[in-house]
């Protein structure tokens, strides 16, 4: 009771007479958190007199406007210094004098360039897999039924492959119980990341041993392996389809997100910021040579996620307050990373981290880069944030895959379920190949 009426007093005395002021282009609604916003282009400017009048709850004096854009459309950057914090579409301002804001939302171009002339490629993108247990087998099980009937080249794995325990040698036999032999019947490749429980340094998951990841490296090139099918030459790759193409129709991008996220360590090979600029480096390199029609890039963490833990910047509800420990904790500095290399650069980023399916819209920091999240390779979990990012699809408690076919100027994400006898498919969403 005291607190609020502290801040009663706080609002009588010091913003009486206040107006928040948003406008908006063409393209978009803006909303906001307490809803005292709704507006559109065709409403012209929103404006809310006096907002220290309105019968809201306020208690930390902070207003959250959600930039919404329609079909078609993409949010390009706020106006107003009252912007005092952006993450995703959001943008956060705190109620101490007049707000005045505007959201600028832009069309999206597709590309006028024909695509090269290559047969289709389909794909099984997943992440979070490796438990050498039941959830994992019946993904595994559901995969061999899909691909049966559907084409299917090769497998991404989008990180945490080994739960409860990490292999710290090339001869480790949790390769075998939760790699080789879930995946006995599938012949294709695994191009594979790192995640946080393959770099477990006090406990699984805490992402503090950056040494361990490099024994995933290097079972890639033991001679001996019970199959070919595991892929990670490296801690970042990338892998054009066709391989001997001059102009290939897809090129795959694997970035390594671990040392950017969870505890510090003792190694300056993996120091966060200098990896940062030394991946970056490479990335850029990469991409600026590459002729592929379409550019996909896959990691562990998520940039936006309505997941359990959340967006970058925001892991798990925390926010960097400067230094290595909460930059790492929060996801700031791989929120810097995407931001300052990779946004805007790939047509898609696909991670896990989350265990759940979601297929999430663009957001203004990251340009036209749409986003994947397939987290439930082994395992699942419900949608906590469920309102946090625009979506197309989003599913949890489904373990599960995303099917991926590039197709010409067409990429197709289909959502496949596998809880049921016979993988179900969930979800189809189908882009044109955009204007970066």
């Amino acid at each position: 009771m005291q607190n609020k009426l502290a801040i009663y007093f706080f609002l009588l005395f010091f913003i009486v007479g206040c107006d928040i002021d948003v406008s908006v282009t063409e393209g978009g609604t803006v909303l906001s958190n307490p809803a005292l916003i709704n507006c559109r282009a065709t409403t012209g400017k929103c404006k809310v007199k006096n907002y220290e009048n309105i019968d809201i709850d306020i208690e930390d004096l902070i207003v959250t406007f959600r930039a919404i854009p329609d079909d078609g459309y993409v949010l390009s950057h706020w106006q107003g210094r009252d912007c005092r914090a952006r993450i995703a579409n959001k943008c956060r301002a705190k109620l101490k004098g007049n707000i005045k804001l505007k959201a600028f939302f832009e069309p999206i171009e597709y590309s006028k360039q024909p695509p090269p002339n290559h047969r289709a490629i389909n794909f099984i993108a997943m992440g979070d897999t490796g438990t050498g247990l039941e959830g994992q087998y019946r993904v595994a099980k559901a995969i061999d039924t899909w691909c049966t009937t559907k084409s299917c080249d090769f497998v991404i794995g989008a990180g945490d492959n080994f739960y409860d325990g990490t292999p710290d040698n090339i001869r480790d036999k949790q390769f075998e119980t939760k790699f080789e032999l879930p995946y006995k019947n599938l012949s294709m490749p695994f191009y594979m990341v790192l995640g946080n429980h393959d770099t477990g340094r006090f406990r699984d998951g805490d992402g503090g041993n950056q040494k361990l990841g490099e024994m995933q490296v290097a079972y890639h090139h033991r001679e001996d392996k019970m199959s070919n099918k595991w892929q990670m030459p490296s801690r970042y790759y990338h892998v054009k389809f066709p391989d001997n193409a001059t102009t290939p129709l897809l090129e795959l991008f694997a970035l390594d997100s671990v040392p950017f996220v969870g505890l510090p360590e003792d190694s300056k090979k993996y120091e966060p910021y200098d990896y940062k600029r030394s991946q970056g480096a490479w990335f850029e390199e990469k991409i600026v040579d590459s002729k592929a029609y379409w550019k996909i890039a896959f990691t562990h963490h998520p940039y936006v996620s309505n997941g359990k833990h959340g967006n970058a910047s925001n892991y798990d509800g925390s926010l960097s307050t400067g230094g290595i420990i909460t930059e790492k904790a929060s996801g700031q500095i791989f929120r810097d990373f995407m931001e300052d290399y990779v946004c805007n650069k790939v047509d898609l980023l696909v991670t896990g981290h989350d265990h759940n399916l979601q297929i999430l819209k663009p957001v203004a920091p990251c340009g036209l880069t749409e986003f994947v999240v397939s987290g439930a390779g082994s395992k699942s979990n419900g949608i906590e944030r469920i309102n946090d990012n625009q979506v197309y699809f989003q599913q949890g408690d489904h373990e599960g895959f995303f099917y991926v076919t590039v197709d010409g100027n067409q990429l197709i994400l289909e959502a496949v379920s596998a809880l049921t006898e016979s993988p179900k498919s969930l979800f189809i969403q189908s882009y044109r190949k955009k204007q970066l």
